[in-house]
């Protein structure tokens, strides 16, 4: 990929550190079961039994799996944000058209 501000290896090198924004129609492909970050943020979270967990409000990198911050509902964990891990056993679906996540949650996730 060629940036038309950056004619040669000087001009590159002063925008080290700087964010790039590409349209999404012109981004590659995601795999099946592949998110944006963007598509995730602000999902409403409900478990596979139907608790209102909260809303997505952040994703954290780690090295092993992502790791979803749910902003917890009235109620949820004592107010404090829910981690969850972006594995297969946590994470049932994701509808984006509807807006909603359903997870599952493995022992010691929340506390109520």
């Amino acid at each position: 990929m060629q940036i038309a501000e950056a004619a040669d290896r000087n001009a590159a090198e002063a925008l080290r550190g700087a964010w790039f924004y590409l349209p999404e129609e012109d981004a590659a492909a995601l795999e099946a079961g592949a998110y944006w970050v963007h598509d995730i943020i602000g999902l409403q979270v409900f478990t596979d039994v139907g608790l209102h967990l909260g809303e997505v409000v952040d994703l954290l990198t780690t090295g092993a799996n992502d790791v979803y911050v749910v902003r917890p509902a009235a109620g949820v964990n004592r107010g404090q944000d829910v981690l969850l891990p972006a594995i297969t056993d946590v994470i049932l679906t994701v509808n984006l058209a509807k807006g909603i996540m359903t997870v599952r949650l493995l022992d010691g996730l929340i506390d109520m």
